[in-house]
């Protein structure tokens, strides 16, 4: 399974630049130099660096209690990496086993929703048997930061099963349909950023997908923007939207470009302009 190995191999990389980032935010102090360094990493995998510092740094601003000020302003001065940062805030959460709402309440909603896809990867990588074999969700979230955080848990999937489509399948088909949407969504996004497949693994994915082919396709728009947004090239992320979307990707990014006010009616609009 050649394809299956090309994927490990990669998410091993990402792993690697996480955590390169992750002791960058621990232990630079000096804004300017951090960034620096970030940007020395390699250009594919340099936002999963922002994401590790970006973690480091709300660690450090939860600790401190200072209203995430810290934290925000890296992410005001790091635009180009902001859906990552956003998603790092959300590992924080999880790894000081926080309650989400409490962290979050005061913030943007798109942070809100970000931030809780990242809580959903933290926990179905490292509380797997509380987030995949119970299923439990977090209590008291609304149901605009429940689907972001399926879409957080779908992407773990993902990383879990390695590209592997019998082990994604079983573990998918273990939870209800009402949550298979969104977690489908969030494997639309994280397949082609890791990458490592090839145009038969891609249409095989699609064909798993069956009735949620269109949340899969939502994911690899919103997976678009963040890679034109951050300058990055990536030849399976281009496969993905043409095979799935029939577009390049820049056009793909582009079916994101629409105003809403909340990340629940934003994902809806786009779905439906895919669909349209």
């Amino acid at each position: 399974m050649e394809s299956t190995e090309a994927i490990a191999n990669r998410i091993e990389l990402i792993v690697l630049t996480f955590q390169v980032g992750r002791k960058i935010g621990e232990e630079i102090l000096e804004p300017i130099e951090m960034i620096q360094q970030l940007n020395l990493m390699d250009e594919e995998f340099r936002s999963m660096a922002f994401e590790g510092a970006s973690m480091a740094i709300a660690i450090k601003s939860i600790e401190q209690q200072d209203d995430l000020r810290s934290w925000l302003t890296f992410l005001e001065a790091n635009p180009t990496h902001a859906t990552q940062i956003m998603i790092g805030l959300g590992w924080a959460i999880g790894e000081k086993d926080l309650n989400p709402e409490s962290i979050l309440g005061s913030l943007d909603s798109i942070i809100q929703a970000r931030a809780m896809d990242g809580f959903g990867y933290y926990m179905g990588i490292f509380r797997r048997r509380v987030s995949i074999r119970t299923q439990q969700i977090p209590e008291g979230i609304s149901d605009n930061l429940q689907l972001a955080f399926d879409q957080g848990l779908g992407r773990s999937l993902w990383y879990i099963s390695k590209g592997d489509l019998e082990m994604l399948e079983r573990m998918m088909d273990s939870f209800p349909v009402y949550r298979q949407k969104h977690m489908w969504r969030g494997i639309g996004v994280a397949c082609p950023v890791v990458g490592g497949c090839n145009a038969q693994h891609l249409n095989s994915l699609r064909q798993l997908a069956g009735d949620f082919k269109n949340q899969l396709e939502t994911g690899c728009a919103l997976a678009a923007k963040s890679s034109v947004a951050a300058g990055i090239e990536n030849r399976v992320l281009d496969d993905a939207c043409e095979l799935w979307l029939n577009r390049s990707k820049a056009d793909a990014a582009g079916l994101t470009d629409i105003d809403s006010e909340s990340y629940l009616d934003w994902i809806g609009r786009i779905s439906e302009s895919i669909k349209a």
